[in-house]
């Protein structure tokens, strides 16, 4: 195989490896609102509650955006990304194990959206900067839809997690995905 051969299978598998690690962090991205109807009964969630619960999630996530994405400039963007992962899962298995009304899924939810927004942009930048060179449209085109087959699976997978085993095994089912997505990473992605 020709040196730029043994690059472009290079490149190709690092992207696999970065959407597969993306794929995984997104797992806990809809599992609330999945179970929002059935969390919402039991903790007798009023709907002004259940949306501010949905809204501080996106609260954390916007929030951490603008100051991670910022890092990216000063820090490794693959650095950022692991620590977010493991953030994320820790922040999802916590709720899976103690929330338990309004105050506590209302700060995890916050936390966990704090989380992702520390993988999916440190994402695109490593995705940009590996793919400087060409193919940058491909790469981001595989990156981006990565995002919204792993929120559609997300809601896949808690729906099929909670109708076997119950909500809270739902969350920690999903919330594995970014722990399996930082161990993942660690091993086969490397800085741009």
């Amino acid at each position: 195989m020709s040196a730029r051969g043994r690059f472009a299978y290079s490149d190709r598998a690092w992207l696999a490896a970065l959407c597969a690690s993306e794929l995984g962090t997104l797992l806990v991205f809809s599992n609330f609102s999945a179970l929002l109807p059935i969390l919402q009964k039991d903790w007798g969630l009023s709907n002004s509650e259940a949306g501010l619960i949905v809204s501080f999630y996106q609260f954390g996530y916007i929030g951490a955006v603008m100051i991670l994405a910022t890092l990216t400039d000063y820090m490794p963007p693959r650095r950022i990304y692991l620590w977010s992962a493991f953030w994320t899962a820790a922040a999802s298995l916590a709720f899976a194990f103690w929330a338990q009304g309004f105050l506590s899924a209302i700060l995890l939810r916050g936390a966990v959206g704090l989380g992702l927004a520390g993988t999916y942009m440190p994402g695109m930048r490593m995705v940009a900067e590996r793919f400087a060179s060409g193919r940058r449209g491909f790469a981001m085109g595989c990156y981006i839809g990565t995002f919204t087959l792993g929120t559609s699976i997300s809601l896949l997978i808690t729906g099929l997690a909670n109708g076997l085993w119950g909500w809270r095994a739902a969350f920690g089912l999903t919330a594995l995905g970014p722990g399996f997505t930082a161990s993942f990473a660690t091993l086969h992605i490397s800085d741009a």
